[in-house]
């Protein structure tokens, strides 16, 4: 009769065998087997432990970027703000130079009639008299006017 063959090919191992899938009669354990299993379960925890840590790093990151996501968003709303103040303050010059072409060109229409009833008055001679008041100086301000021009 053949002997089974044994998974590690030796008589003390307690793997089962090939052919028949019954543990061998072998009563102590293989060394190596213990050895193996011990690497196994070390390398599954680390690889556990590992795992968790990669999934802790990737949490931080994701909260990273979270916050410099919250940070760049506070900067633009900052930004946002202040070109709303900058915009406000432009449209205040824009009205307040509207108001000052506006007030320049009606006093430049009001000019030309004055300039030309200036010019009228200065082309035919001085005025025989200038009212106190309207075109006199300070103190011909509320004097008479000469007698040759009162009527009585």
């Amino acid at each position: 009769m053949v002997e089974p063959k044994l998974k590690c090919n030796t008589r003390k191992c307690t793997a089962t065998t090939e052919e028949t899938g019954e543990p061998s009669k072998a009563k102590k354990p293989h060394g190596l087997n213990k050895l193996f299993e011990e690497v196994v379960k070390a390398t599954f925890e680390e690889t556990t432990k590992l795992a968790e840590y990669i999934a802790r790093l990737e949490l931080l990151n994701m909260h990273m970027k979270c916050d410099a996501d919250r940070a760049t968003m506070d900067k633009l709303q900052a930004q946002r703000a202040l070109l709303k103040a900058e915009t406000a303050n432009m449209q205040a010059d824009a009205a307040r130079f509207q108001a000052e072409t506006a007030r320049l060109q009606a006093e430049k229409a009001f000019q030309g009639p004055v300039n030309y009833i200036m010019s009228l008055l200065t082309a035919t001679g001085p005025l025989p008299y200038q009212w106190p008041g309207i075109l006199g100086t300070k103190q011909q301000r509320g004097a008479l006017p000469p007698r040759s021009c009162r009527t009585y």
